[in-house]
This record gives C-alpha cells, structure tokens and sequence, in this order.
C-alpha cells in the first residue's frame, strides 16, 4: 500500500543523505574513488546504457559515494535503508529511470563538480540529480499503486 506522505519522507532523508554524502567525498575521497565514480557517472548519463546496467551504475555509484566520504554513521544509514531499494524493486525502478535528456546534463554537471574537488558545486549537483527523478518517481509509484488495487479488486 503507497502511503505518499510516508513515500515523499523517506525521498527527503535520501536525498539529504547522498547529498551530504556527495559533498563528504568530494572532500574526502582519493583520486581512485573519484575515477570510479567518474565513470559510474559517465554510465548513468549516458542515454544508451540499458535499463539493469543503469540501475547498477547508480547503485555502485550511490554505495561508493557513502564509502569515499569516510564517514561510518552516514554509510550506516545508507545500509539502513539499502533494504527499500533491493532487487525486489527493480522492475519498479526501472520504469523510475530518470529521463536520460534531462539527466544527461546534471549528471556532466556532478562529473564537473567531481573534477574540480568542488564540494559546494557537488552538492547543488547531486541535488538536482535526486530531484530529477522525484516527481515522477512518486508519480509513477502511485498510478503502480493504483493498477495493483484495481487488479486486486
């Protein structure tokens, strides 16, 4: 059962998680993590990836941001809530893909940010990367939601 309320929380502490996260390993993370990252980025913004390919880049993407900030509680909360977004979800999360045009430039912006060690840039990046997908994802969640008591009913 959706409870959109409960949804649009748990989307406000993720975000406020891989932001600080982002900003953290910009800061803190050493030149092998960021090239990681760079490439996992590269994958994500790249409008030809397929669907599982994405969803794994961002997965990877997500964990190592969590890993290269240094920081045990935030990478404990990460785990936390690793279990909302396991694979039992993944046909779901893939039709919450974000719209690869849209995500394209954000996502070369959080790459530029990366580049530059910027952690301020990094953060407003990552910002508008997660928010990209949330309204539609919360859109999306709710017509899944919908289809599945109408076919239960």
């Amino acid at each position: 059962v959706l409870n959109r309320p409960l949804l649009e929380q748990l989307l406000d502490v993720h975000e406020m998680l891989v932001v600080a996260a982002t900003r953290l390993a910009v800061e803190r993370g050493n030149e092998e993590q960021l090239g990681v990252a760079r490439e996992l980025l590269a994958r994500i913004g790249e409008p030809s990836t397929p669907d599982d390919e994405y969803i794994d880049a961002m997965e990877r993407l997500l964990g190592l941001i969590a890993e290269a900030s240094g920081n045990l509680v935030l990478q404990m909360a990460r785990r936390a809530v690793d279990p909302l977004f396991e694979d039992g979800f993944r046909t779901v999360r893939k039709r919450l893909r974000n719209d690869p045009v849209e995500i394209g430039p954000l996502v070369r912006e959080l790459d530029a940010a990366v580049v530059a060690r910027d952690p301020a840039r990094a953060e407003q990046a990552a910002r508008h990367v997660i928010r990209a997908g949330r309204s539609r994802a919360l859109d999306e969640l709710e017509t899944l939601a919908r289809q599945s008591g109408e076919a239960t009913s």
